[in-house]
């Protein structure tokens, strides 16, 4: 989910949203989340359920009536004017309302909500942890949603409206706690970088990628960082010595061989974060 989700940011959503691409990154997602599943679109109905109040009980819509939502969808993520939060909240209610999916559907409105922040400019360099958790833990997800499910004393309508709003405003939430996140991270990486420029040290694009990437993995390896930043292990290593030599980061394991390095400052990133919001 992680890469994905990096990928998103890398790139954001392709500037006009299809339904091609929305399938393919569900495809994508459940062979992770799903292996052996069949993505795409639900294929099948919904048995008729049990209830004193049958004739009111919501009602998914049929397989053969979902490729229409489905484009539907497709444009509302392309046309409408709503702030990334509300739209991100109806898309998220759209799949589940209609059972798009029969699977890894948490998974694709999460990836899809990244890439709504990336073009909206919200986001740039780092994960939501908002867009991450809730794909990875949905039986918490089920939990929280349960007060939001079918209720007989109220209308669908109210039951939407609850819905949606709920859903807003833990993406409207998650916004500003992840401006304050990025703040917080900005100021680090700033003075990471004024301490190696005041040693007249070449900032490199790599070396900028690779201050990033510790603070996202502050305990590492060469070959992990090498892998997370796309450079070369030659590289990676060099900037690390660069990097020791300067106390941003140490060695935490023995020897001369498979080293392991941790950046303290990025260890108690944590704590600081909870600090600055509290």
């Amino acid at each position: 989910m992680a890469n994905i989700e990096t990928k998103l940011l890398d790139s954001g959503l392709p500037s006009t949203i299809t339904p091609s691409f929305i399938l393919s990154l569900h495809s994508t997602l459940s062979a992770i989340y799903n292996p052996g599943v069949s993505a795409g679109l639900r294929n099948h109905d919904f048995s008729a359920p049990r209830s004193i109040q049958e004739e009111s009980i919501y009602r998914p819509p049929s397989p053969l009536e979902l490729p229409v939502f489905l484009k539907d969808l497709a444009a509302f993520i392309n046309d409408s004017k709503l702030s990334p939060s509300i739209k991100g909240a109806l898309v998220h209610y759209q799949t589940e309302a209609t059972k798009m999916f029969s699977s890894s559907t948490e998974q694709l409105n999460c990836a899809l909500l990244v890439g709504l922040w990336q073009n909206a400019g919200l986001i740039r360099r780092l994960i939501l942890p908002i867009a991450v958790t809730p794909a990875l833990e949905t039986s918490k997800r089920e939990k929280v949603l349960q007060p939001y499910r079918f209720s007989p004393l109220k209308t669908e309508v109210q039951m939407i409206d609850d819905w949606i709003y709920h859903t807003a405003r833990a993406s409207q939430n998650a916004m500003q706690i992840e401006y304050g996140i990025f703040s917080i991270i900005g100021k680090i990486v700033d003075k990471w970088e004024a301490l190696l420029a005041s040693s007249e040290v070449h900032l490199t694009k790599t070396m900028r990628k690779l201050l990033i990437a510790i603070l996202g993995a502050p305990v590492f390896s060469i070959a992990s960082l090498a892998h997370a930043t796309e450079a070369s292990y030659t590289t990676v290593s060099n900037i690390i010595t660069l990097l020791s030599s300067h106390g941003i980061i140490t060695q935490v394991s023995r020897g001369r061989r498979n080293k392991v390095y941790a950046c303290p400052e990025a260890l108690g990133l944590f704590d600081t974060i909870i600090a600055e919001m509290a």
